[in-house]
This record gives C-alpha cells, sequence and structure tokens, in this order.
C-alpha cells in the first residue's frame, strides 16, 4: 500500500512531496484557468496528487468551503490506494503570524475525496460526503 503525505505550504509556494519539491507554478498550470473557481466546478481527469491539490483548491473557493484565505490553510494529500479509488484532502487551519492563531493548533477545516474523473465530495454537511452544493453568492469571501 503506497499512501504519500504531501503538506502544501501556501505561504512558501512549494509543495513538499516526500522528498521532492513541485513549484507552485507547475501545479498552477495543471488547470486551464486556475484563477478562475467556477461553480461548479468542471469535470478534469486526476491522476495525480499535484492535480488533486489544484482540484481541492479551486473546490474551496467555487464552493465556499471556508472563509479562510488559502495562505491560511495546510493541505494533506493522501494517494488512492487498492481500497479506495479517490484521492484524500484535508485541509486544515494554518496558524502563524500572518495568519494569527495558536501555532500549537491547526484545526480540520474540511476533508475532501478528489475522484479520478474530477467530482469533487465533502464532509462539509452533517459529516458524511456528498457533493458540494453551489453558494447562492458567486463571491466567496476572502476574509480571515
Amino acid at each position: 500500500m503506497k499512501n504519500i503525505c504531501l503538506l502544501f505550504t501556501a505561504l512558501f509556494g512549494a509543495l513538499s512531496i516526500s522528498v521532492t519539491s513541485i513549484s507552485s507554478a507547475a501545479i498552477a498550470g495543471n488547470a486551464p484557468n486556475s484563477n478562475a473557481a467556477t461553480c461548479p466546478l468542471p469535470y478534469k481527469a486526476v491522476t495525480t496528487s499535484a492535480q488533486a491539490l489544484d482540484v481541492a483548491r479551486r473546490a474551496i473557493e467555487a464552493y465556499q468551503l471556508s472563509s479562510l484565505r488559502q495562505e491560511c490553510m495546510q493541505f494533506m494529500v493522501e494517494e488512492p490506494s487498492k481500497a479506495k479509488s479517490y484521492f484524500s484532502v484535508d485541509v486544515y487551519e494554518k496558524h502563524n503570524a500572518l495568519c494569527g492563531g495558536d501555532p500549537d493548533t491547526a484545526p480540520r477545516i474540511v476533508s475532501l475525496q478528489i475522484q479520478h474523473g474530477g467530482q469533487v465530495l465533502s464532509d462539509n454537511t452533517e459529516g458524511l460526503f456528498s457533493a458540494p452544493r453551489c453558494p447562492l453568492s458567486k463571491t466567496p469571501n476572502k476574509a480571515h
């Protein structure tokens, strides 16, 4: 069983994969227009952890799953295994001088399942995984 955890630190703009680093520019290049998060997100094949991370970041914005700025989030991505056919992405609050909060804690914001076909499931509603709903307002709240 192969489990690789990724820790994305937006503050430093780097993605740490085990011992290998991928630049944030390379990650942003995976999406046709990664700055525009439309709701619902269009499905696109997801085959790598970097692509799953990109989809998770766009889903958080498009579905307004958190009011935190993404600079104040940490992402943990787990590769699919024989027992599951999706990428697991856990999103946590990042506490530091920029974002505030107790640096000894990192509360979980949401967990996402990114299917290989690009579908996103979230546990944001009642603890069960389901497709997130598009918000009534198309303007995400960027405040911390």
